[in-house]
């Protein structure tokens, strides 16, 4: 696709370099006004979005803005990196992607590139809830499928210091960047390269949790997608065909039923609009303790179940 032209840097610069020595909220407010030219932009947003690149570009703190610290000593470079984000961000490029790095769940800090989908503050809710339900108990072995920047195999790595972790991705650049991302926090984990809808199950240990945000996004949903998702976020990561919107969940639960511990415990990430059909799949495998959780919007965002062996063994899905 085709990205949006950026805005002459020229014409930023000279917005800027006028106001070389307002007060930094003053400064905020310009940065603001500036970025609420991007699309589909909130008020809220734009204010979070300056602070983040006033604080990345001037290397201040976001509370140095807040208690209106004097900004008089911009050098010329951090002028030109300013102007240049600006730039980039009005040409939809996502701010993660710019900076290159992000904070993920308090302690994890991971690099980003174009290969691997922004974390999301949803995924980090299916993080709480994973530790605070296995606090008492945590597993021993943990498989994260499709992996991207290995975002919730690092958490899980660190606070379940114990358990051997595995990741698997399709993408080659992913796991290159899943591995840098490991390297940097500290943690060992067992990656794969392998495709969620072709695995051998031959190539696996058996698990106590397998935790998975796989593509869910359908293509009739693009439309409402802002455009620094549609543009820079690998598409591959992101949709489905319309007419088989869980065709990574099948392959998934059906991998998940064959190397899953006995009261082994699976945790996926959705698109809302499927709750009652993953319900319904998951039902389909015999797993128990299936529950529907909402995410800080009310949405329905994931699922837990649990797989118990029957005393014959595995359970073909009832028709």
């Amino acid at each position: 696709m085709e990205k949006s032209p950026a805005p002459d840097l020229k014409d930023i610069l000279k917005v800027l370099q006028e106001e070389q020595h307002i007060s930094s909220k003053k400064l905020q407010q310009k940065v603001e006004d500036i970025l609420r030219q991007i699309p589909k932009i909130s008020l809220l947003e734009a204010k979070s979005l300056a602070k983040q690149v006033l604080a990345h570009c001037l290397e201040i703190k976001q509370i140095d803005i807040l208690l209106d610290k004097s900004l008089a000593d911009i050098s010329p470079t951090q002028w030109e990196e300013l102007t240049q984000v600006l730039c980039r961000l009005l040409a939809a490029e996502p701010l993660q992607y710019i900076i290159g790095e992000v904070q993920f769940y308090h302690n994890v800090y991971l690099r980003l590139s174009s290969a691997v989908l922004i974390p999301r503050p949803e995924t980090e809710e299916i993080i709480d809830y994973i530790l605070k339900k296995h606090q008492q108990n945590p597993p021993q072995r943990v498989l994260d499928i499709g992996t991207g920047s290995a975002c919730i195999a690092i958490t899980l790595a660190k606070h379940f210091p114990n358990a051997v972790v595995w990741a698997l991705d399709i993408s080659e650049d992913a796991l290159e960047v899943a591995q840098q991302n490991a390297l940097q926090n500290q943690v060992e984990i067992q990656f794969r390269q392998a495709d969620m809808l072709h695995l051998d199950t031959s190539d696996f240990p058996e698990f106590e949790m397998i935790v998975s945000n796989p593509p869910y996004v359908t293509e009739a949903e693009k439309e409402a997608m802002h455009t620094n998702v549609l543009q820079y976020e690998p598409h591959l990561a992101l949709f489905v065909p319309n007419q088989n919107p869980l065709i990574f969940y099948k392959a998934i639960v059906a991998f998940a039923q064959k190397k899953l511990l006995h009261k082994g415990c699976i945790y996926l990430e959705i698109n809302e609009l499927f709750g009652y059909e993953m319900n319904l799949l998951l039902q389909s495998y015999s797993f128990t303790d299936i529950r529907l959780h909402q995410d800080m919007q009310g949405k329905d965002r994931f699922v837990s179940a649990t797989y118990l062996h029957s005393s014959t063994g595995f359970q073909s899905p009832q028709p």
